[in-house]
């Protein structure tokens, strides 16, 4: 879990499986100590977090923030256009996620889960020995481009893209999750768009989609 913020996710999966085994990563320092409270109120012996940050090298950069939970907090200084708003900083530490997964000697990983405010990218490429050898379903929160006409525009569409190009060189499929109708729909790109409700996309490797049997599975049939 790339980006715990204040446990959603964490709280999602021990809902579903106290006992499975899970890796929670965030830099910032009140809410890593938010989920380390929770992890201790629930007994959650198979959990497992640091109060680290996830990237592609391993170094100390500054946290850009709103608020101290700061859910918008990015390491990227220009991906929020109001730094006005998110002028607050803490410096954190990053670690290169295959660095993180080799001290680890982590082998079996079903799911990575991503939500970094804009910074996406490196985390997919200092995770690129581990998804190409586990290939796991990655579950990405990718915030939309509303518009081109400005530089931050602009910036973040590429970035975006590099992303998206990045996953497919490793052998992926996007998926946007349609909340709201429990089904997946099939996309090349992500167009610039303003819609809030469509940021959330899993990314499945060719060869498990076309293991996926649609009749006993119909929330996938979007993948055939």
């Amino acid at each position: 879990d790339g980006g715990m913020n204040i446990g959603q996710t964490l709280l999602k999966v021990a809902s579903i499986d106290a006992e499975r085994r899970y890796l929670g990563f965030e830099p910032n320092p009140l809410c890593y100590f938010t989920c380390k409270e929770i992890v201790a109120a629930n007994q959650l012996r198979a959990s497992e977090i640091f109060p680290v940050g996830l990237s592609d090298r391993t170094q100390l950069l500054p946290l850009f923030m709103d608020t101290d939970y700061a859910p918008g907090a990015s390491v990227l200084e220009h991906f929020r256009e109001d730094t006005k708003r998110f002028h607050q900083r803490v410096n954190v530490a990053l670690f290169r996620g295959d660095e993180v997964v080799a001290i680890r000697r982590e082998r079996a990983i079903a799911v990575v889960k991503i939500d970094v405010e804009g910074a996406e990218l490196e985390v997919v490429r200092g995770l690129h020995d581990t998804i190409s050898r586990a290939r796991p379903h990655i579950v990405l929160e990718i915030l939309p481009v509303y518009s081109l006409g400005k530089p931050n525009g602009r910036y973040r569409k590429e970035r975006q893209d590099a992303l998206v190009s990045a996953l497919g060189d490793l052998g992926y499929r996007m998926f946007l999750i349609r909340e709201r109708e429990r089904r997946f729909e099939l996309l090349a790109d992500i167009p610039v768009h303003g819609d809030m409700s469509r940021t959330n996309y899993l990314f499945v490797h060719r060869d498990v989609t076309g293991e996926i049997d649609l009749e006993r599975n119909p929330s996938f049939r979007a993948l055939a």
